[in-house]
């Protein structure tokens, strides 16, 4: 790069042409600031750079992405950002000739930019900008390398009043500052610093002051933003026009500041500058992370200083060796760290790298301990009482990892004998893995086959704390159905009318309650008449407790009938039940069925006639009714059957009516007696006789008798 005022010996002093033996004391004082800590570097190591708090790009890249070098940039300037036809390309304008520069599309800067995300912030101290260019063609076009419109209209351009090759610094508040001869197409480097107290900017060119413009206070704080190659709408350069190394500075540098910006320098980058291990499992060792040391300037470097990590982090490893550190331009090499914490929880440790040359910086490693937990919840289901044969509802088991890192179940016993698992989310193959926070389910269900208490412990393994067991348990109950009696004898019924009630009992001493789902109806001659039993299906009997049915007869004909009850419950127990009864029926006989007592005279009284009634039937029968004897026929109380109604009558007996004929009249007489009774034929019967009149009877008209007296 052209300097009219110094150039470099070979023992690497700064020697300078005119100027003062104190400039050149002040000079080497700069070199080696009192008070710093370095290891010695050979002779000829070139002087430290001066490394910007607020913006320094390279352009040493590629792609669309240029890293913020400042030692403290300003919030979302860490990268900027290429924007439209601008490219990182070309030649490198700096002195290590190891990168690129920022190349020019001759488009608007409305769309073709370098885009610094800085809302501009120059405050109203001092501050110093600093930028090489070059390919810079006169042009009546304007062309722009950095302003921002919305911050006092700060810019610097070249071209129209600056005149051709030459920059000009303007801005509201402020007098123009022209920096002539450094827009051409050769490579120069241009520098304004504008010094608070002095009130002034003065410019360099080439590291030479090429002017100085008194100033009043300036303050230059706007939204932004700010461009690079770029003012508002304006053409940023012109088409294949280069920028490099620009550089903004929160302070006034000085003059010898200003010319070892053009010196050349080792420079180092750290990458990553952060390296963030994430989550590791404790116990666990992650695998290196390389962090390059480069020397991206043109001459070399040591790292004089670099703090060892302390555990849980570790250096495992690389090719930079032990401090010092020496790097040649253009040269590289890695720190493999590791991370292998032991307990859980966030781990940070800064690592500072000193060098003798700019970039020097440090290592951030950060990383966090982690470790799964397991979490079952239920540990203990009691699926209480399950009817034997049946399957219980299905219960829930959730696994929840409510640690830090996943885990996996590697180990679960499988659910045997009555206990099943019947579905839930979890996987249905070992291992089940469990993310943090994540959880799943797992279903099981009861189904005893025989009564009584049923337990299992289902055990569950993984790969973190929390492992444990699940306690299943259940009791098989069943109801058994008792039925007394089983069978019902009504006995001898009379055909016709309804015998007592007889009770049936049906119990359930079983653990359970049952359900009598059928039961066959009582028909024929069997009826259902009552009982505390439902008289719907099913009929549900707790476990100890009982009903009843009950049942009469009604036989409407002699002789035996039988009725088998079938019985189903959801139980053991009793299956049917068994009705029997005999209709049985008494028969009436008369005998005989007339009694004729003969001709008498009238005063006279017959002999007794006796009537028969008999019972030939198998059921005592009761004679209900009996037409009353008229006179001249009288019944008597020498019959066997009794003076009043009912008559009963057993199954083959028999009982007698007398009777006697007294007549008082002349003629013959006749009645016909009707029995009743509960028992069928029902049969009459007939008396009948004469009379003549007496001898001294005298008949007047042939109907009154006369009888003297």
């Amino acid at each position: 790069m052209a300097s009219n005022v110094g150039v470099f010996c070979a023992a690497a002093l700064l020697c300078l042409v005119g100027v003062s033996p104190g400039l050149a004391q002040a000079a080497s004082a700069h070199k080696h600031p009192p008070g710093s800590v370095a290891v010695d570097a050979p002779t000829g190591a070139p002087s430290a750079d001066t490394v910007p708090e607020l913006i320094h790009y390279r352009f040493d890249g590629q792609g669309t992405s240029v890293p913020n070098l400042a030692s403290s940039p300003p919030s979302g300037t860490a990268t900027a950002t290429i924007m439209g036809g601008l490219t990182q390309t070309g030649t490198d304008l700096n002195l290590s000739g190891n990168g690129f520069s920022l190349v020019g599309s001759g488009a608007s800067s409305t769309t073709d930019y370098l885009h610094t995300g800085w809302a501009t912030d120059l405050g109203s101290g001092s501050w110093t900008i600093s930028f090489a260019s070059s390919n810079i063609t006169s042009s009546t076009t304007l062309f722009y390398v950095f302003g921002d419109i919305n911050t006092g209209s700060f810019r610097c351009f070249t071209n129209g009043v600056a005149g051709p090759n030459n920059w000009i610094l303007r801005g509201n508040g402020m007098t123009d500052v022209s920096v002539p001869g450094g827009a051409t197409v050769a490579t120069h480097r241009t520098t304004f610093v504008y010094d608070m107290p002095a009130a002034e900017i003065r410019a360099y060119l080439d590291g030479v002051l090429v002017s100085t413009v008194p100033q009043g206070p300036l303050n230059f704080v706007g939204p932004g933003p700010f461009k690079v190659m770029g003012y508002s709408t304006n053409v940023g350069s012109p088409a294949g026009g280069l920028l490099d190394d620009f550089r903004v500075y929160n302070r006034a540098l000085t003059a010898l500041e200003v010319m070892d910006l053009d010196t050349a320098l080792g420079e180092l980058t750290i990458t990553p500058a952060a390296v963030p291990f994430g989550d590791q499992l404790i116990e666990t060792t992650s695998a290196p992370v390389s962090v390059t040391l480069a020397n991206i300037g043109g001459a070399p470097l040591f790292v004089t200083a670099l703090t060892a990590p302390e555990a849980p982090f570790e250096l495992s490893g690389g090719s930079c060796g032990s401090v010092p550190i020496n790097l040649p331009a253009g040269a590289d090499c890695t720190l493999d760290y590791s991370f292998a914490p032991t307990v859980t929880g966030p781990f940070n440790q800064s690592l500072t790298v000193t060098s003798d040359a700019p970039g020097s910086g440090s290592i951030e490693l950060s990383g966090t301990g982690v470790q799964g937990n397991l979490v079952i919840d239920p540990t203990d289901i009691d699926f209480g009482d399950v009817l034997v044969g049946s399957v219980s509802g299905e219960a829930m088991v959730t696994l929840l990892n409510d640690g830090t890192a996943s885990l996996n179940v590697t180990s679960l016993t499988e659910a045997t004998a009555d206990f099943t698992r019947s579905g839930g989310t979890c996987s249905d193959t070992l291992p089940i893995t469990l993310a943090v926070d994540e959880s799943c389910t797992l279903g099981y269900t009861f189904s005893p086959s025989v009564t009584g208490l049923s337990e299992l412990t289902l055990t569950v393994d993984a790969d973190a704390p929390g492992s444990g067991s699940v306690e299943l348990s259940g009791t098989g109950v069943q109801g058994i159905l008792v039925i007394d009696p089983v069978n019902i004898q009504f006995g001898e019924v009379v055909v016709g009318s309804v015998s007592g009630e007889s009770a049936i009992t049906l119990s359930n001493i079983g653990t359970a309650s049952l359900d009598v789902t059928s039961l066959t109806e009582a028909t024929d001659q069997f009826s259902r008449s009552g009982g505390s039993c439902s008289d719907t299906l099913p009929i549900t009997i707790a476990s100890g407790g009982s009903c009843s049915l009950n049942y009469t007869f009604s036989p409407d004909a002699t002789g035996l009938t039988q009725q088998t009850l079938m019985v189903t419950a959801d139980a053991p127990g009793g299956v049917s039940i068994e009705l029997a009864g005999t209709g049985v029926q008494g028969n009436l006989t008369v005998d005989p069925f007339m009694i004729d007592f003969g001709t008498l005279v009238v005063g006279e009284i017959s002999a007794l006639g006796t009537v028969t009634l008999g019972n030939n039937g198998d059921a005592e029968l009761n004679v209900t009714s009996l037409t009353l004897a008229d006179a001249p026929f009288a019944r008597t109380t020498d019959g066997s059957c009794g003076n009043s109604l009912p008559i009963a009558i057993a199954a083959n007996a028999s009982c007698t009516l007398t009777y006697v004929y007294a007549p008082t009249v002349a003629g013959p007489v006749q009645q016909d007696f009707v029995t009743g009774s509960d028992a069928p034929g029902d049969p009459g019967f007939e008396l009948s006789g004469a009379a003549l009149p007496a001898e001294n009877e005298i008949f007047l008209d042939g109907f009154e008798p006369f009888q003297e007296r």
